[in-house]
């Protein structure tokens, strides 16, 4: 990069922002900033130099764009998780996870929203009465959808009414935005990916002042024609709706005319006032080429821009909109693209509107007097275009693969491009507050647009493990006057389970430029689970206070890890990480791990047998077998890293030990059947259980120890579903309880065990792989963890959150949970 030239750039962008009249909205309240789907905020801080603000993990995909009102960023996810969280750090300032059970993807007969669909569709918030409304698919006590009002001061859910339209909800989608004006809230419904079942494109109005007559408009054959573009609809100065239909099921012969490829007109009350459709449609309609993959978007001079699957941009009248007839004005808006062309939501800029065309991200130079347009620019070429935002003087756009980009807005150069690992199909970023909010999987990602005028080094702290009421070392920021002019801190304040001392003096006191001083903290966890706070500083700079995030854990295990397939062990919780492990990256060998009693390290198992070290740990023989037939590996209770001894489990139900453990008898044997699948000891070490592929359980004894007891589970024979299988801490031969897990996510108690509540399910996909108990649990309250293939983690029994080491979304590579 030349780095004069970029400064030029940067300067630019700078003067062009000075230039560009300044928005009187301070909140992004809906999607894309505004009922005309703008998504342009002018009141940003030139983006001079980005840089990561923090990052906060949620539970559940994010395919919502974030809000944002003052210094809270609102967060919703398709577990139907809605959060606020603290716009400075990141941290939670509530969370609502009690808005009922989504929908698992594979019960539902089409769509592309896995594992669960739940909130889909961006919310709305009315900040005159600090309401947050959002749309909820729900399983229970049948598929519908929910609106929910929800504080956002606190999270509370204020009241609920359900919206479902006509017809059968498990064919009808809820994904796009949410609008709100004239007293509704205004919730557009199409179909699943896929088109499956019968449905209608259909708009619901309900009343913003609480549950009560519903309004709606639905295309009047009820032949499809999906409302889905993530944008929604646009909301003009008189309260009109507008929003854009897929096609119909009548293809090219629909008579009379039944409003598929069209953009319509509403009412407040949600009648038909106007419409256009193309002179094409019966060839868009036959080809599935949507019109309404994108919403429409509301120009000046009363114009709408409407582009779609077929790569054409239109600009037409709000008034007398034509009918069938050609647009005002049409060309191409994605050059070299006429199926599957554009899919979001755009941005508008005068005199550019940008276009989310598939593979690169397209600016049209718009006349809005005389309708017409060119292409200004054509971005770089990504998997997937995002829909764009501007804010501080950028273009940003989301590539989910796994990049975010900030483009010149006259231009199209690459100012920024910037990792976030993954995001969903049609992700938009948010801004406010001088920072961008990027929705990135299961992750939100917070960047500041230009430095703070006040800097912390590190940004946040995070403490790693720790027992409840033990207090951890300290830890250390420095506080740094970043700006040009003197700095008064007036005051330092701690939340949550940590205590600060600082070296600040006397309060308040005034720092030089380039100068401040350090706060050190301390954890003494109070409570199970992750725990968060933070310290706040109030200060005399822009954008006070200034806050350190702060994050501990406290949980009743040593230490967790996800194994993946490759053999990576991705630490869990805050332990620590294990080094020197195995790694075959692009060979799914690893088949199991297990960690010594205390924790220190451990071995991975390989497919073949082999046994590797992780961590410090004497380094074994192990059954060697030389084809893919080792299935687990456990240690005893007297192992340490020393005298590691154990045994690994073949596939054919064969017990080995290792490191001079005693022989073993008992247990099951299927020669030439690969059907067991996890073995486990008892907490003495005097016996223990094989599990095979149909459920079934086999005692076997350590030495000359007796048999352990004979135990009955889950039974599926012939069928080779059962995946994993846990004991609860303390099982001895003469009270044993545990559980089994299988594909689909049950959790199965057996022997003294009690009955097991709230875990995962996934009903007809096989994608749990592991099950683990919590060491503070007891056998008649079983309480602990799942591990889905794609490594999340799955509380049941009311064991705490765990946050994960790895996660690898619709990549089923995840392969054990090993806690210790």
């Amino acid at each position: 990069m030349n780095i004069p030239s970029f400064r030029r750039l940067l300067l630019a962008l700078a003067m062009a922002l000075a230039l560009t009249p300044a928005s009187v909205l301070a909140d992004w309240t809906t999607y894309h900033l505004d009922q005309s789907r703008t998504g342009n905020d002018t009141t940003e801080p030139a983006a001079t130099n980005v840089s990561s603000a923090w990052n906060a993990n949620v539970s559940g995909q994010i395919y919502a764009e974030p809000l944002i009102v003052g210094n809270t960023v609102l967060v919703a996810t398709e577990q139907n998780n809605v959060y606020g969280l603290d716009a400075a750090t990141g941290a939670v300032l509530w969370s609502n996870t009690s808005l009922g059970t989504p929908v698992t993807q594979s019960t539902l007969p089409c769509g592309n929203i896995n594992p669960v669909v739940g909130i889909t569709g961006t919310p709305v918030v009315d900040t005159a009465t600090s309401l947050m409304y959002v749309v909820a698919t729900l399983a229970q006590p049948n598929v519908h959808y929910e609106l929910y009002a929800i504080n956002i001061n606190n999270g509370a859910t204020a009241w609920h009414e359900t919206v479902s339209p006509s017809g059968n909800p498990i064919y009808q989608g809820q994904r796009s935005a949410l609008a709100l004006a004239n007293g509704r809230v205004y919730i557009p419904f199409g179909g699943r990916s896929g088109d499956c079942g019968t449905y209608s494109g259909t708009v619901v109005g309900a009343l913003a002042s609480g549950p009560g007559s519903l309004v709606s408009y639905a295309l009047p054959a009820g032949h499809e024609g999906g409302i889905w573009a993530p944008s929604g609809s646009a909301v003009d100065g008189s309260g009109n709706v507008y929003v854009t239909t897929g096609n119909t099921t009548c293809g090219s012969t629909c008579n009379p005319f039944d409003f598929g490829e069209t953009v319509l007109k509403l009412s407040p009350t949600l009648g038909l006032v106007d419409w256009w459709a193309p002179t094409n449609w019966p060839s868009l309609n036959a080809g599935d080429t949507d019109v309404g993959s994108v919403g429409p978007a509301l120009l000046p001079n009363n114009r709408i821009f409407q582009v779609g699957k077929g790569g054409t941009g239109y600009i037409l009248n709000t008034t007398g909109m034509g009918h069938i007839s050609n647009a005002p004005f049409s060309g191409s808006a994605c050059p070299g693209m006429t199926a599957d062309a554009a899919f979001g939501g755009t941005a508008w800029a005068a005199p550019y509107i940008y276009v989310p065309c598939r593979t690169k991200l397209v600016a049209l130079n718009v006349n809005t007097t005389t309708p017409s347009f060119t292409v200004a620019w054509q971005g770089p070429a990504v998997s997937y275009s995002g829909p764009p935002i501007l804010a501080g003087g950028v273009v940003w756009t989301i590539d989910p693969a796994g990049t975010l980009y900030g483009l010149n807005p006259t231009t199209g150069a690459i100012v920024y491009n910037i990792g976030i690992t993954f995001a969903n199909h049609f992700a938009t970023p948010a801004a406010a507050g001088g920072r961008l909010f990027v929705p990135a999987g299961q992750v939100l990602r917070a960047y500041n647009l230009a430095p703070p005028p006040v800097t912390l080094n590190p940004s946040s702290l995070t403490f790693g493990n720790r027992p409840q009421g033990s207090t951890s070392p300290a830890q250390s920021s420095t506080i740094t006057n970043s700006s040009g002019a003197p700095l008064t801190i007036n005051s330092i304040s701690i939340s949550g389970d940590f205590a600060q001392t600082n070296s600040c003096g006397t309060l308040p006191a005034t720092f030089a430029p380039g100068t401040g001083c350090s706060v050190s903290v301390t954890f003494t966890p109070t409570a199970s689970g992750t725990r968060t706070g933070s310290v706040t500083i109030d200060d005399s700079a822009t954008g006070s206070p200034h806050q350190l995030r702060l994050t501990g854990y406290s949980f009743a295990f040593k230490a967790a890890h996800t194994l993946d397939g490759w053999g990576g062990l991705h630490a869990d919780g805050g332990t620590p990480p294990l080094t020197d492990s195995a790694y075959w990256p692009g060979w799914k060998i690893a088949r199991s791990a297990a960690l010594l009693p205390d924790a220190s390290a451990g071995y991975v198992l390989d497919g073949y047998g082999g046994a590797h070290t992780a961590g410090t740990i004497t380094n074994v023989p192990t059954a060697y077998f030389g084809f893919d037939i080792a299935r687990d590996i456990v240690f005893l209770p007297t192992a340490t890293a020393a005298n590691p001894q154990g045994y690994t489990l073949d596939g054919w139900g064969g017990i080995h030990p290792f490191g001079g453990a005693p022989a073993i008898s008992g247990g099951g044997y299927w020669p030439f059947w690969d059907i067991a699948k996890r073995l486990v000891l008892l907490s003495d070490g005097t016996g223990g259980y094989i599990l095979d592929g149909w459920g079934g359980l086999h005692g076997f004894a350590v030495g000359a120890n007796p048999m352990p007891p004979s135990l009955s589970s889950a039974f599926w024979p012939g069928w080779s579903i059962a995946r994993d299988i846990a004991l609860a801490p303390g099982s001895t031969a003469a009270n044993v309880a545990g559980v089994t897990l299988d594909g689909y996510g049950g959790v199965h108690p057996f022997g003294a065990s009690g009955a097991v509540s709230g875990e995962a399910l996934w009903p007809n996909w096989d994608i749990a792989r592991a099950v683990r108990y919590s060491q503070d649990s007891t056998a008649a309250n079983p309480m602990g963890w799942t591990l889905d293939g794609w490594g999340g983690i799955h509380q049941f029994g009311g064991a705490p959150a765990i946050p994960m080491g790895g996660f690898w979304p619709n990549f089923d590579i995840a392969t054990q949970l090993i806690i210790g």
